[in-house]
This record gives structure tokens, sequence and C-alpha cells, in this order.
């Protein structure tokens, strides 16, 4: 005899323990950390996107040291 919703419910995996971050926090720490995610998404690996973030700092640090 078929049951109904036997095997339908999955459990998830709970978040409790978890420190749920906001999605709209805008630390320097969480934008890099996010652009970095993003670039490894894309297909780079995690050392390049370090380097390309860190890159990318870099040059925002020295253009605004010259303006």
């Amino acid at each position: 005899m078929w049951r109904v919703g036997v095997g339908l419910d999955r459990q998830s995996h709970s978040n409790v323990g978890y420190t749920m971050k906001s999605r709209n926090e805008l630390s320097l720490w969480s934008i890099i950390e996010r652009l970095q995610r993003r670039l490894e998404r894309a297909g780079m690996s995690p050392a390049s996107a370090d380097r390309a973030v860190a890159l990318a700092i870099r040059q925002l640090a020295m253009t605004a040291a010259r303006a």
C-alpha cells in the first residue's frame, strides 16, 4: 500500500550556531570577501582572486593618495 507523505519531508540543516550576517553589510572586509567569491565563481582560482583583489585595492589607495 502506498502511503502519502512518507519520504517527502526533507530535513534541512539548521542554522543554529552559525553567525548570520546581514546581506547588506558594507564593511570593507565583507566587500572584499564577496568580490573574491564572485571572482572564484567566475572561474578564477582562489590565489588569482586574492591577487586581483589586492591589486585593485592597491590601485584605489594610490589613486586616492594622489587626489
